[in-house]
């Protein structure tokens, strides 16, 4: 999803998980993308007007609690309108049948890209395995180190210490004086 206001541009990016307990992790994704486009256009509408001000990491870390707690509100109300089939949850493991029923949100989890651009600054958070790249003069790098998991499985929203997981970029560009 991406939003673009006049003051600069929200992208965000999410992927569902492939596993069984995951069921609905292509809403959570959605979810994802919806609660992120909205706290980064609250975000830059709080810090664009005041492009010469120094966005803080602190100020990025809010942004992930806000993102956060959002998308929990959101999934919670999803869940409340179309609660799991029993049907569908027959098909399960029982172990993750019982993680479903202790905590729903397991069943929407989700990776998360967000990048925040303005005319004097950048903000980037990774919440999983996806990939943001920075291009220079010809050449590609990763803005985030890969985190190796021995699991096999990756950080996600859905993950009681997601706010702790996220990974941060916070930049800015020195365009001289206005």
């Amino acid at each position: 999803r991406t939003q673009h206001p006049a003051n600069g541009i929200v992208v965000a990016v999410a992927d569902g998980h492939g596993s069984p307990e995951y069921l609905r992790s292509q809403m959570g994704a959605e979810l994802a993308c919806a609660v992120s486009a909205d706290k980064g256009l609250q975000f830059l509408s709080r810090v664009a007007p005041q492009t010469r001000q120094r966005v803080r990491v602190v100020q990025a870390q809010l942004l992930c609690q806000q993102i956060h707690q959002s998308w929990l509100l959101a999934v919670r109300d999803h869940h409340a309108l179309h609660p799991f089939p029993l049907e569908q949850l027959a098909t399960l493991p029982p172990l993750c049948v019982e993680q479903i029923r202790a905590r729903p949100e397991t069943a929407y989890g989700s990776t998360l890209l967000v990048a925040i651009a303005w005319s004097t600054g950048l903000v980037v958070l990774q919440l999983g395995d996806g990939d943001i790249l920075h291009f220079r003069e010809g050449k590609s790098q990763r803005l985030f180190d890969r985190l190796d998991r021995s699991d096999s499985l990756t950080d996600s929203l859905c993950d009681e210490a997601a706010v702790d997981k996220f990974q941060i970029v916070v930049d800015a560009f020195d365009l001289g004086a206005p």
